[in-house]
């Protein structure tokens, strides 16, 4: 397998792509997204930014993992099962919403358009500190 083109390492808890919010106006009916969702976009495509020179214009296979912080309410058996891996991260947020929200992110700065995205692996898992870390391959 090549190695990746990028690695990032993003340490910033992720937040799923809100459905878009509808609203009456005097001019008739708008959609538009969330705050909190267009936020942490915001904040991804800031952060890519600054790291990425030119979109990727090839096809492209995306590995994205988000980590998530342990429940305090956990017992410290129940933390460590769930920092060890024993213990699956099976809650909300669904990583199809984590997965659309960095891919809609990362468009027109990462690559030029998500349809490049060919192939994903993406995990959702506990970790001491929440972060996405991300690897980028060119297939």
């Amino acid at each position: 397998m090549n190695s990746p083109v990028f690695t990032f390492d993003i340490p910033v808890q992720a937040v799923p792509k809100g459905r878009p919010r509808v609203a009456k106006t005097k001019s008739g009916v708008r959609a538009f997204t969330p705050d909190k969702t267009r936020k942490f976009e915001s904040y991804i495509k800031g952060w890519l930014n600054l790291r990425v020179t030119k979109p990727l214009e090839t096809p492209l296979r995306m590995d994205m993992k988000f980590f998530f912080s342990v429940p305090k309410s956990y017992t410290i058996r129940d933390r460590n099962a769930a920092l060890s891996g024993m213990k699956k991260f099976t809650k909300k947020p669904d990583l199809d919403n984590l997965e659309k929200a960095i891919l809609d992110a990362a468009e027109g700065v990462l690559f030029l358009n998500d349809s490049q995205v060919c192939q994903k692996f993406s995990s959702k898992a506990y970790d001491v500190t929440p972060s996405i870390y991300i690897e980028v391959f060119e297939i």
